[in-house]
């Protein structure tokens, strides 16, 4: 099987170089959108009333139950869970 010619070798390097540009751009812009997101709920004072900025169509919808965005649940529900599990080890 022949080698790549020097010409082919510096052009795969030089698209390999822009597709990992291409995404640490998209990293950079998906945490720009994050850090949006999180300021707009603040400045509307959401954070405590159960509801998010969708990002896709800028409209402020209730969030699910369970649903804290980092997937452990509500801070509420953790306490409550290590409170019960505490008494019924006698320890609380």
């Amino acid at each position: 099987m022949p080698d790549l010619s020097p010409d082919d070798h510096y052009q795969l390097r030089k698209a390999q170089n822009l597709a990992d540009k291409k995404a640490l751009e998209a990293q950079r812009a998906q945490g720009e959108l994050e850090r949006l997101v999180l300021e707009l709920e603040h400045r509307y004072e959401l954070m405590n009333t159960g509801q998010i900025v969708d990002p896709r169509s800028a409209a402020i919808q209730t969030r699910a139950p369970d649903a804290d965005g980092n997937g452990k649940g509500a801070p509420e529900a953790l306490f409550s869970t290590e409170m019960e599990e505490a008494v019924a080890k006698g320890q609380g």
